[in-house]
């Protein structure tokens, strides 16, 4: 598969990674308005794109020159919907980074152009949004999964990193910058846990938001909130995070405790995830065994992410339909849509409809998912 590389910053050196290792995928074209940007080609064995004119400032240029299967979105956030636009009116196959748009008249255009272009198209539109399979998190959902803890009631969230790096432009000046770059993994693992099924997530059905700016913030946005989620399923969740509050730092994966009708799952700041059936003070490992591993070593893995995405993008563009393992647009998009219901509360101080306030920017059909 050949893709066009849209975005050399410092996220790029994984994707160069992956492409040095993959037989499956190759880089035919790279964009980036930034000519400095340009030199780490050499870096990594491409210095010849640069010899042989398929380096570009535009990517419509890229689309001019060179033939292609699909387009990989690597620029700050602000610029993903513009480009990967772009790329679905060019017929291509797109891996974007998260957030796949961050204003929700992108979201109208995007979803657009996905019913109208992409989907008739076969066009696979991927977010390389993959922690919600971390091993961690896969443990969580087959604990709750599988019936021993009962149904879940509500959940109570907590993340904050008091030392999170800000120092790259776009970080400092992006309105929301830690929805964009933490908020929005918690979102969607979340949903992942709850969906019920092995491969669902849930849906949202309100959310009621408060974002502020802290005193000493290094940023123009929020960077801290308060989130509660009621899903169609039933169960609430509670939810405070901070990217520059003080204290003790939590796990990526934030800590949080599902509370369910015979106890409860907790992920903590440290340690195992822990089940605690009943009334009993004794928790049990989750899950519980796991066969020949200790949880210990893989419970604090990076998600499988490039390597993974690309590997699981290409399959589905050859079998002509996503895998499950993938997170699509069709899916990201009601985690994606928790933000801007957020972003609503707060700026009203009301309860916000999820379908009622997202179906005006996202086609019907989309916000009620169809199961195979």
């Amino acid at each position: 598969m050949k893709w066009i590389v849209c975005g050399l910053g410092n996220i790029s050196n994984e994707w160069l990674r992956v492409f040095r290792m993959s037989e499956d995928a190759v880089p035919v074209a790279f964009v980036d308005p930034d000519e400095a940007a340009w030199a780490k080609l050499k870096d990594w064995g491409l210095g010849d794109a640069l010899s042989e004119g398929k380096v570009f400032h535009q990517l419509e240029d890229a689309y001019k020159t060179v033939e292609s299967d699909g387009t990989l979105i690597l620029t700050p956030p602000q610029y993903h919907a513009r480009y990967l636009i772009e790329a679905i009116e060019n017929l291509q196959h797109v891996i974007t980074e998260k957030p796949f748009c961050t204003e929700t008249n992108e979201l109208r255009h995007i979803m657009s152009k996905y019913r109208e272009i992409a989907k008739p198209n076969n066009l696979i539109c991927v977010v390389n949004q993959q922690y919600r399979f971390m091993e961690r998190i896969e443990a969580i959902k087959t604990a709750l999964n599988s019936g021993r803890i009962g149904n879940p009631g509500f959940v109570v969230s907590h993340f904050n990193e008091p030392d999170y790096h800000f120092n790259l432009w776009w970080r400092q000046q992006h309105q929301d910058i830690s929805f964009a770059n933490w908020f929005i993994h918690h979102i969607d693992t979340m949903r992942y846990i709850l969906g019920g099924t092995p491969e669902g997530a849930a849906i949202p059905k309100t959310v009621y938001a408060n974002l502020f700016h802290l005193p000493y913030s290094k940023i123009i946005g929020e960077s801290s909130l308060f989130l509660q989620v009621e899903f169609e399923n039933g169960v609430m969740w509670s939810y405070d995070a901070s990217q520059e509050a003080r204290g003790k730092g939590s796990p990526g994966q934030s800590e949080f405790t599902i509370h369910c009708s015979n106890g409860t799952i907790e992920n903590p700041r440290e340690g195992n995830p822990m089940m605690y059936i009943g009334g009993t003070m004794a928790g049990d490992a989750v899950p519980e065994p796991i066969a020949d591993k200790d949880f210990e070593d893989i419970g604090f893995k990076y998600p499988p992410s490039w390597d993974h995405t690309m590997a699981l993008t290409v399959e589905s563009i050859r079998a002509g339909k996503p895998n499950p393992r993938l997170t699509t647009f069709d899916d990201n998009l009601f985690s994606i849509g928790i933000m801007f219901c957020a972003r609503e509360s707060a700026r009203t101080g009301r309860k916000i409809n999820f379908k009622k306030y997202i179906g005006q920017f996202v086609p019907e059909e989309y916000l009620t998912p169809k199961t195979e």
